[in-house]
């Protein structure tokens, strides 16, 4: 656990981090939002661990800052950016692979196999969220088969 990122009560520091959102003490700021979005997305883990090991003080803290009311949407927003490359990468991954034998793994990551929903009818935010998910993985899919196509 490191302490620097801990304020003069023992919290964790959550907005203080950020550059947009510190309040009038920046001792904390360590990076900006959007480099916040381009370290999350390179680590490539959609539960956030890499990425408190890497650049923060603890996943503990990652936790309060998902938690943060200033920072909520714009967590949201990288997992969700994340959780459409992950899916777009496995759609390509099944148009590469599904003749070879490897459909089972790519599917579990196409099913979002790391999150389990609970049972029932998805709620209006979770059918809004699965929307705009799809739109970002058709585009990326798309501009990564015309892509292929070129070469």
């Amino acid at each position: 656990m490191d302490n620097r990122f801990k304020d003069t009560q023992n919290r964790w520091v959550t907005s203080g981090l950020f550059k947009e959102t510190a309040a009038t003490n920046k001792s904390f700021v360590i990076m900006t939002l959007d480099e916040g979005r381009e370290r999350f997305i390179e680590c490539g883990d959609p539960t956030g661990v890499v990425f408190a090991d890497k650049w923060l003080g603890s996943y503990m803290q990652w936790v309060e800052i998902k938690s943060c009311k200033a920072l909520a949407k714009h967590i949201r927003e990288w997992e969700e950016e994340l959780e459409a490359r992950i899916r777009s990468g496995a759609l390509l991954n099944i148009y590469d692979q599904a003749g070879d034998g490897h459909f089972q793994a790519s599917k579990f990551l196409m099913d979002r196999g790391w999150e389990k929903r609970k049972a029932g009818k998805p709620s209006k935010a979770e059918v809004e969220r699965e929307t705009r998910v799809q739109a970002k993985v058709k585009e990326g899919w798309s501009n990564d088969i015309s892509r292929i196509k070129r070469d």
